[in-house]
């Protein structure tokens, strides 16, 4: 049955040691589960952007093209008088971004570059883009924050309101009318923390979106998924 609803937070075996499923079976299940549209959203990354193209296209499902870029804290929200010792307003990030066109994916291009053309670009990819190069390329994109590898959900989760509100009032400055935030219901306290989430929307005059993030296609991949995030850990 055709359904309006569409993943907007999907990782492939493209994002090393994140994600199990292959573009063209991403493409696939979104055609069998009668999607017209699919987002790919890689970690810091455009690896399977070409190839994910065409496999929804082939499938007549309508491709997103984003990614999942890390950013870094911004100072003068981490700074701020009341955000508690240790809070994830002081850490790197998690935005989603989908190109709203080619102006959007030469941004993506860019941005990804930023992280990925550096010698050190592990521990760039830790650090995350910073915020000059977030609003030099903001034009083509649409910005989701929220979930659990976001600012508003981390900091929410964290008792600091506060900080979930200032990321959230930032961000729209950045990007405008194309800043949504997440709302993810994954796991365990995610209804407490969506909740939430939809207040500092509201309050910071947003709209919400769902997001329900895929990393794998079908609960016997969830083994193999959780062995590839031990390793990426180094954990047994």
């Amino acid at each position: 049955m055709p359904t309006d609803f569409a993943h907007l937070h999907v990782r492939s075996h493209c994002s090393f040691m994140g994600g199990t499923a292959t573009v063209d079976d991403l493409a696939a299940r979104a055609a069998a589960d009668g999607m017209a549209r699919l987002a790919l959203t890689d970690a810091n990354g455009l690896y399977g952007a070409v190839a994910f193209d065409r496999a929804c296209r082939a499938v007549g499902v309508a491709p997103i093209l984003g990614m999942a870029l890390t950013v870094a804290p911004l100072a003068e929200v981490a700074r701020t008088a009341g955000t508690p010792p240790g809070s994830p307003a002081a850490a790197p990030a998690e935005l989603t971004l989908l190109a709203t066109g080619p102006a959007g994916y030469r941004a993506l291009c860019r941005l990804s570059s930023a992280l990925q053309g550096r010698p050190d670009r592990e521990a760039a990819a830790r650090q995350g883009v910073g915020w000059r190069n977030l609003a030099d390329d903001a034009d083509g994109l649409v910005c989701i924050v929220g979930g659990r590898r976001g600012w508003i959900g981390r900091c929410l989760a964290a008792g600091d309101a506060r900080a979930a509100r200032a990321y959230a009032e930032r961000l729209a400055a950045v990007f405008g009318d194309r800043t949504y935030v997440g709302l993810e219901l994954h796991g365990a306290g995610d209804d407490a923390i969506a909740r939430a989430a939809a207040g500092v929307a509201a309050a910071a005059g947003l709209p919400t979106v769902a997001v329900q993030p895929v990393f794998c296609l079908a609960p016997e991949d969830r083994d193999r998924l959780h062995l590839l995030a031990a390793i990426a850990a180094n954990r047994p």
